[in-house]
């Protein structure tokens, strides 16, 4: 499935629905082109499938309950993947990721591996900031096309998201996203999440102008 706008000269019908197996393809290139502050992530990381592997297979694979897309008149145009209790994700990856990557290196799928080390290797470096996970377990991440942008979908996709929290017993709920996100940000606070913290995030630094602050954003789930 190709992941495109379906196009402006007919009205948009929003569709949200569980996520299927038949998904991932749309999902995995929809992540690879929004990765990078809403843009693409090629500049940086020029391997889409070794990219797709280590951000969002342990999602669609392990996860796909918690998994949700958005079409708009039939196009898939976006997702909102995650997890009840992410204290889970570091066997996750070990059991499923690392074997999945080494199995299709050594088979020779990632053509571009060696171009994307300097920034799997920076990536790696990043600190990683998290709210406690005792109070809010879950977490997720949201992509949408630019074009499917202020169509409602990210609203929509993060409200069905949150039920599916609340019925599956979460807590609490947390997110990262930047302070350039300023869209983001207002949905964010509009359905509910605050700041929890605020730091200089540096894995960017040589691809944007002035700083970069990662956002962790926190909500409560009753």
């Amino acid at each position: 499935m190709n992941p495109s706008h379906p196009g402006s000269t007919e009205p948009l019908t929003l569709e949200v629905r569980a996520y299927n197996p038949r998904d991932r393809a749309a999902l995995r290139q929809i992540a690879y082109q929004t990765a990078f502050l809403g843009d693409s992530i090629a500049p940086l990381m020029p391997d889409p499938e070794l990219f797709a592997d280590l951000w969002t297979a342990v999602y669609t694979d392990r996860h796909p309950d918690m998994a949700l897309v958005a079409a708009l008149n039939g196009a898939t145009v976006g997702y909102i993947i995650g997890v009840v209790d992410s204290r889970a994700m570091p066997l996750d990856y070990l059991r499923h990721v690392l074997p999945l990557v080494l199995t299709r290196l050594f088979r020779g799928e990632y053509p571009n591996w060696r171009n994307a080390l300097a920034y799997l290797v920076k990536a790696a470096l990043e600190p990683s900031v998290h709210a406690p996970y005792r109070r809010y377990a879950a977490h997720l991440h949201i992509n949408l096309l630019e074009d499917a942008r202020g169509h409602g979908a990210g609203r929509a996709l993060l409200e069905q998201f949150l039920v599916l929290c609340k019925t599956r017993g979460a807590a609490g709920v947390q997110l990262s996203t930047t302070d350039r996100n300023t869209a983001a940000v207002r949905l964010y606070e509009r359905n509910g999440f605050e700041v929890w913290s605020s730091s200089l995030m540096r894995l960017y630094s040589d691809s944007v102008t002035g700083p970069l602050r990662r956002l962790v954003m926190v909500r409560v789930l009753e």
